[in-house]
This record gives C-alpha cells, structure tokens and sequence, in this order.
C-alpha cells in the first residue's frame, strides 16, 4: 500500500540540505574560488569604474560636475583613486582613435578576468550536471560582462538624475515641506541601492552561470539570503574592526584591506548560496548518494555515526507517494526472473531476499536489488518482507543517473558488482542479482 501523505519540509530534511550544503562547499574547495573572485575584485575594481564613467560622461553625456558629486558620496572611491583626474581625461579626450580603442580593449580585457573568475567556481559547483558548452559559453559570458557594465552605468546615470532633479531650485519648497520623503528616504535609497544591484547580479548570475537553469524564484531567494548575510557580515565588521587604526598604519591601503576582506567574504556567501542552489535543485540524487554510501552499524568513527543519525531517515522521499511503499509480513516486493531494475532503500523494517543456495536479511539503512539495475538483468532471487516495512523504491533510471554522477556512489557499485562475481566464479547457470 502506498503513502499517502504530501511531500513535505521537515527538520530532518534541512538538517540533511544544510549538511550537504556544507559538506559539498567544502570537497569542492570554494574557499580558494572566492580568494580567486576577491582578488580579481580587487584587480578590476579600477578598470570597471573607469568603464562605467567612460559610458556615463562619452555615452550618455553626463555633467563631470554632478558626477562627482555622486562619486564623493562614496568614502571607498575617494580614498583608493582620484576619480576627478580620471573624470577629467576622459572629458578632455577629443575624438576617440586606434590608440583609445586599444586601450580600451586592454581595459575590458583586465576587467574580464573579475568575471571568468565568478564563472570558474559556478562551474565547479555545477560542474557535474551542466552541459558543456564552451565557445557558447564564452559568448555568453563576454555578452553578459557587457550588458552589466551597460546596466550599472545606466542605473548609475538614473541616480545621477534623480539627485540632480531633487537639487533643483523648484523643488525646495517641496523639500521644505517633506524633509523625510525628499531626505532621509532618499538618503536610505542611495545607502541600500549597492545592495540591490548586487542581489540582481547575484540572482541573473545563479539563473544563468549554473547551465541547470535553477527556478527564478529559488535564485532570487538564495540572492536575497546571500546579500542579508553579507550585511549582517559587515555590520559585524565595522563592530569589532577598529579602520582608524588601519588609517593611522597603512593609510590608503587599510581601504584596500578592508575592501578584500569585505569582497572576500561576499563571495564566500556567493558560492555557499549557490552550492545550496545546488543541493536544492537535485537534493533527491544528492540524498539517495548519501543513503546509498551510509555508514554501517558496526562502524563507531563520530563522524560515521552522525552520518547514519542524520540520513538513516529520507523524509524528502518518504513523503513523495510514487516512491513509498508500505510492507506487511509475507509481501513480496519481487520474484525471481522479474524483468523491472527498480532499487529499493530499506526505510524500516526488515526484507530477506532468497536465492537457489542462499538466504540473505536486510535491515533499515540498506539497499537491496541495485545488481539487477546495474546489470539490467532478471531477478534472481526472491523478496519479501519479514516485518512491518517502509520501503523507499528507487526507479532503474533514476539509479542510473546517480551513478553518473557521483563517483563515490559508482565506486561502491562497481565493488558490490566484483564482490558478486567473486562469489559466483566459477559456477554455471543464471546469476542471481
């Protein structure tokens, strides 16, 4: 008889995505992947900028005088560069030649490397399940860096206008009237606007950089999550980090300190959001790896044990109906000579599988029938349960697809294979699988 109940979140189930979540930032070495994003920050900082006030005084015309007066509400900007001299060479350019397209080109060039670097550990994240697609990926990406410098200086140039309109003479009675409207709110807006723009590139970078096309809504969550943490993060920085010391010892370069710590962990959250994009959008093959590669009862490392504790018990899949299976004593699940590759996880309960010279009983936290899947080959053995059962079945596909994709679990099927035809070398006859 099948369950009946809905899929459903349980503790056990976000223990088990926040475990995975972790454990896979960690064997995928993310860590060193947001150094690399932090520095390729750090490098491309300056060529972006001097990208985006190219496009915001040579393109869209923008006044230097109220450039400026954007750029200074910025303290980071002020104390790395001296954006007024840039702002100044490139009003003062005349017609653009060979020689400022080149540079230019070497300018983007540099910048690119930031972006390359976001995309490498995206790639190691999703490396399993997305399709290789290298000159059009490429494409894309080259694309995209375009269209964002475009995006931020067009949304740059908006903030320039709005503050340019709100200054106007005519507007004063009307600031007058509404200080809070026209003053702290605007204040806010300039203060949390960083933030948005980042939780956009954020998000279109989940959506697009994974290649597994993860739900929008999922990436925009995980976006909003990762930039709530990243402000949570510096709030708790400028706590305990003393910057007027680092004024007083390095000076402008406390600024660069500051700026790589804060970026590098930015993308920390980044990549752990977008592990967990991971984990969620293919949480059933990650959690049949886990039940499949179980540690046994016998074996008493800490780590083992909390291993079996947390995944012994798969609500994710016991609450799916197709997947259930209810056993009184005496059901057969299969007979010999069965034709089906469907594999089947021992939630509770006790199933014996009989063969012509064996008998075989398996408890909860086993699989059992996965030779038949791997071989595709008829039953050779008879099972039925011995106990009240809850028994998880697993589709031959599906199996199939987590073999390709986790080497840890193709690893294991291969020795269960070799342990299978070391015990029946020699014999004639059908295999029992």
């Amino acid at each position: 008889m099948k369950d009946r109940k809905e899929k459903k979140l349980t503790f056990v189930t976000a223990a088990q995505t926040g475990f995975l979540t972790t454990a896979f930032f960690i064997s995928n070495n993310l860590v060193s992947y947001a150094s690399a994003c932090a520095f390729g920050f750090l490098f491309s900082f300056i060529p972006v900028a001097i990208m985006i006030c190219t496009i915001l005084v040579r393109i869209l015309h923008t006044s230097p005088a109220v450039l400026y007066s954007l750029i200074n509400f910025d303290e980071t900007l002020r104390n790395i560069f001296s954006i007024r001299s840039v702002i100044n060479s490139i009003s003062s350019a005349g017609k653009i030649g060979s020689f400022e397209i080149i540079i230019g080109l070497s300018i983007f060039w540099m910048a690119r490397r930031f972006f390359a670097s976001v995309m490498d550990g995206m790639h190691r994240i999703f490396h399993r399940v997305a399709r290789a697609r290298p000159v059009l990926s490429q494409i894309l990406v080259f694309g995209g860096e375009v269209l964002l410098v475009i995006l931020v200086a067009t949304v740059i140039f908006a903030l320039i206008s709005a503050k340019t309109l709100f200054a106007m003479p005519l507007l004063y009675k009307l600031r007058s009237a509404f200080p809070v409207v026209f003053g702290t709110v605007s204040q806010k807006l300039l203060n949390t606007m960083p933030y948005f723009l980042a939780m956009l590139f954020v998000t279109v970078t989940y959506r697009t950089a994974s290649q597994t096309k993860p739900p929008f809504l999922l990436c925009l969550a995980a976006a909003a999550c990762c930039m709530i943490a990243f402000w949570i993060a510096v709030r708790f920085m400028d706590i305990f980090l003393d910057k007027n010391k680092y004024d007083f010892v390095y000076g402008v370069f406390s600024h660069l300190i500051v700026i790589l710590l804060e970026v590098f962990v930015f993308f920390i959250l980044f990549l752990l959001f977008a592990e967990f994009i991971y984990i969620i959008q293919f949480f059933d093959l990650m959690l049949l790896g886990e039940l499949y590669l179980l540690p046994g009862k016998e074996e008493k490392n800490i780590f083992s044990v909390f291993r079996r504790k947390l995944f012994i018990r798969p609500d994710y899949l016991l609450h799916r109906e197709m997947n259930t299976i209810r056993c009184s004593p005496g059901t057969v699940i299969f007979k010999k000579q069965d034709s089906d590759t469907d594999v089947y996880y021992i939630a509770h309960g006790k199933v014996r599988l009989n063969r012509a010279d064996s008998s075989t009983s398996y408890g909860r936290g086993c699989f059992f029938g996965e030779l038949s899947c791997i071989l595709n080959k008829e039953r050779g053995a008879d099972a039925y349960a011995e106990t009240n059962s809850l028994i998880v079945k697993i589709s031959g596909e599906k199996f199939r697809q987590l073999l390709e994709q986790d080497p840890r679990v193709a690893a294991k099927a291969l020795s269960q294979i070799s342990d299978y035809f070391t015990q029946i070398y020699g014999r004639t006859g059908s295999f029992l699988v």
